[in-house]
């Protein structure tokens, strides 16, 4: 029996206290999948207080201290133990079948026999027990939304009511479904393309840079207009994506009174001319394999069977693993299967990306759902209030870049109107792209520097603070003085999504008002609520719709996407609310057709100057120009908003009962000179000494210039600290500069308030869709006038 769900009532948005923003009531709990606790297996307190003894006393090598070389080699035979507990726990092994069954297979696996066989630890040794600590520590201690290392679960935000109230179910998760990844469905596509000629079942569709007018086809960018028949127009103008080449060319053929091969011909030459497309083209669908399998049964059975034999025998795979998720020997097994089958079919390895981080490189991955509960209100309510000025500074933040992308779009109209007269949407982005990709980064980072020169003015934290705090009313003054703003950035920039954890003992004591809440990422211009990921198991869907209504009752101008543009855009990120009253706009021949929303192509939409400004005229309506730019600015956005330089220490910040800022240290990979010291014992020693000259806490997260994510070091532990010496080594041989970022670890091993049914701890948080309810924008999908 699964934990008793949060119940779905009437969607009211929860006020950020003092602010003009609201909270949407739907919050996603993202955890680690394994207990916190279980990552000090590796760690070792005696062997730390023999090297503390060695390091305060030291003039020269560590390990002719008898003593110490004693406690080294007792340490050794007590990392053994640790590192067989880890590798036997099925649940380890499961996680990293998962991930990658050939780092099983090749790492992990002959790392345990080594250990019963008592081997050398010689460099394929210690090779294979740093790849088992970055898993470890990954699984226990980071906040995850992939497979049951990383469960989601959902969470419902009250204005009243308890602070906190957690219902665990009997097991960690409750639901799992298995998907393929886009790439092993797109593979087997173009195999069945090479099979046989689909191109009857397939939908043509006009390109979306390509306009029509009277009787011509108008070329972008002023490039020429060309006197098409009466045929090809109809063919152009017929081609929605929806309807089958053989229903369209029929059709045709019937209205012009010629054979249907007249009409294939005429589709092929407008194909040759790159004005239809007409291919095979799957959706940013998680289900690819279901949208092939449907155009497998429209397909003439005689020249389909080779492919249908193949995706069926894949599916049955995808069903194995689906039955036998939580069993490793099982997985390992049906994997191998699909792979198997896969490259039989495909002449391709199943597997890509191969060493890339978030790469996609095996053909299926698992989704699960936390089996938990979750209710938050009253008084933790309250103590959101300290986000009101933070996401003051977002919307400032994010109209003084509109302000500086708007001169060069207003630029790149004006020359685009002087040749070719009212430009298209299509136009438009094709003429600012070299600006958007050579220059917005820059106009962002200077936008955000600016920024955290009036949150240092605001709070002018001493020079040489370690932790500082603020009351909320003491500041919100300053921070509407310095971060007046009240129009949105563009349509999107009215949402933010801020996580937050709870440091607190437990459920009790959040009940009692012993906790204190502490900032994570902030992103802006994201609802991080609106990914494919976070509907993959306990789907919320129609709840969420409720709240966009609430925030965007007139529909929203959407930029269609590609399938994919790892390692941020993959299926799983893709957006899943959308609704029919949404205008979506394709804008480039490789964007597939949507299947929500109303869709338009990017020729067929004009940019028209109004004053000052410009707006996109959609089917009657006026849109933001910038809106036209979502997909850059987003990207360019989520991940850039800090309150404070990260290439310089940060005391801790706090306002309220909410920390803002963690305390941060930054160090240029070239002065840390423990990576020189020679051999791990005494690399361990100078660690713990420069740990102590730095006052670093015994838990952190270290960020590297060269890696996607921090990970967890604990200075107690020698296999962490030698992650962070190979790390540091990893940056100094690569030379391009940046700093290694330290920040304490917040909350703290004992401020884990999620517990399983057993009564573990986890680390966890909770990803927040914040509604700016202040700011506006010139056009906002109000009818033309």
């Amino acid at each position: 029996m699964s934990a008793t769900p949060v119940p779905a009532a009437a969607d009211t948005a929860v006020p950020v206290p003092g602010s003009e923003w609201t909270l949407w009531p739907h919050v996603m709990v993202r955890s680690a999948g394994f207990p916190l606790d279980a990552v000090d297996l590796l760690a070792d307190t005696t062997v730390a207080t023999a090297a503390d003894r060695v390091a305060a006393g030291l003039h020269g090598d560590p390990e002719s201290d008898p003593a110490f070389r004693r406690a080294w080699e007792d340490h050794l035979r007590r990392r053994r133990t640790a590192l067989a507990d880890v590798l036997d726990d099925p649940w380890f092994q499961l996680a990293v079948s998962w991930q990658n069954r050939h780092v099983f297979d090749l790492a992990l696996a002959p790392l345990r026999h080594k250990i019963d066989q008592e081997g050398a630890r010689n460099s394929k040794w210690r090779q294979r027990e740093r790849t088992l600590t970055r898993y470890w520590q990954r699984y226990c201690t980071k906040n995850e939304s992939i497979g049951f290392f990383g469960p989601t679960g959902w969470a419902r935000l009250r204005p009243g009511g308890p602070a906190l109230d957690v219902t665990p179910g009997p097991g960690l998760v409750d639901r799992a479904e298995v998907f393929f990844e886009s790439w092993v469905v797109d593979l087997l596509g173009r195999e069945l393309e090479q099979e046989a000629d689909l191109r009857p079942w397939l939908a043509p569709r006009r390109a979306p840079h390509i306009a029509l007018a009277a009787e011509h086809v108008v070329l972008p960018g002023g490039r020429g207009r060309h006197r098409v028949d009466p045929l090809a127009m109809a063919a152009l103008a017929d081609a929605d994506g929806r309807t089958p080449a053989a229903e369209l060319i029929a059709r045709l053929a019937a209205r012009f009174g010629v054979g249907t091969d007249t009409v294939d011909a005429a589709l092929r030459e407008l194909q040759r001319r790159r004005w239809l497309i007409w291919r095979l083209d799957l959706s940013a669908s998680v289900r690819p394999e279901a949208e092939l399998a449907a155009l497998l049964e429209r397909a003439d059975p005689d020249k389909r069977w080779k492919t249908t034999v193949v995706l069926d025998g894949l599916r049955t795979a995808q069903q194995e693993l689906r039955d036998a998720w939580a069993d490793g020997a099982r997985v390992r097994a049906a994997m191998a299967a699909l792979d198997e089958t896969f490259t039989v079919a495909t002449g391709h390895l199943a597997v890509r990306n191969e060493g890339q981080a978030y790469g996609g490189r095996t053909p299926t991955y698992l989704e699960c759902g936390r089996d938990v509960a979750v209710d938050l209100g009253g008084e933790l309510v309250a103590a959101l209030a300290p986000l009101g000025p933070v996401l003051r500074s977002v919307r400032w933040l994010l109209a003084h870049i509109r302000r500086g992308l708007l001169g060069p779009v207003r630029e790149a109209h004006r020359k685009l109107a002087a040749t070719c007269g009212t430009p298209s949407a299509t136009e438009l982005w094709t003429a600012c792209m070299p600006w958007l990709t050579g220059r917005l980064d820059a106009l962002v980072a200077d936008a955000v520097a600016e920024l955290q020169r009036r949150w240092a003015g605001l709070l002018d934290v001493p020079p040489d603070a370690t932790r500082v705090t603020y009351r909320l009313a003491d500041i919100e003054a300053g921070a509407r003085e310095r971060f007046p703003a009240d129009e949105a950035g563009w349509t999107e920039a009215r949402w933010c999504s801020p996580d937050v954890m709870i440091a607190a003992a437990d459920q009790s004591a959040v009940r009692r008002g012993d906790f204190r809440l502490v900032l994570g990422e902030v992103h802006p211009a994201v609802n991080s609520l609106d990914f494919a990921w976070a509907h993959a198991t306990r789907s919320r869907r129609d709840e969420l719709i409720a709240c966009l209504d609430a925030d965007h009752p007139a529909g929203r101008l959407l930029v269609a996407l590609p399938r994919e543009a790892r390692p941020r855009l993959t299926a799983r990120s893709h957006p899943v609310l959308v609704r029919e009253t949404d205008d979506v706009l394709v804008l480039m021949p490789n964007i597939p057709l949507p299947r929500r929303g109303r869709v338009h192509l990017g020729a067929d939409v004009p940019v028209v100057a109004d004053g000052d400004g410009l707006h996109l005229s959609v089917a009657g309506r006026r849109f933001d120009a910038l809106d036209l730019f979502t997909g850059p600015l987003r990207a360019a956005v989520m991940q850039a908003f800090d309150m404070f330089p990260s290439d310089r220490p940060t005391p801790r910040v706090t306002i309220d009962r909410m920390v803002v800022a963690r305390r941060r240290w930054t160090f240029a990979p070239d002065t840390l000179s423990f990576a020189d010291v020679p051999g791990e014992a005494g690399r361990y020693v100078s660690v713990r000494a420069w740990r102590r000259d730095n006052g670093l806490p015994r838990h952190v997260f270290v960020k590297s210039p060269l890696e996607v994510k921090p990970f967890y070091v604990d200075f107690d532990s020698p296999p962490y600290v030698e992650l962070l010496v190979q790390t540091v080594s990893a940056a100094r041989r690569d030379g391009t500069g940046g700093h290694l970022v330290l920040s304490e670890m917040l909350p703290g091993p004992d401020e884990t308030w999620l517990r399983d049914a057993a009564g573990h701890r986890y680390a966890a948080e909770l990803r927040l869709v914040a509604h700016d309810t202040l700011a506006t924008i010139p056009a906002d999908g109000s009818p033309e006038t």
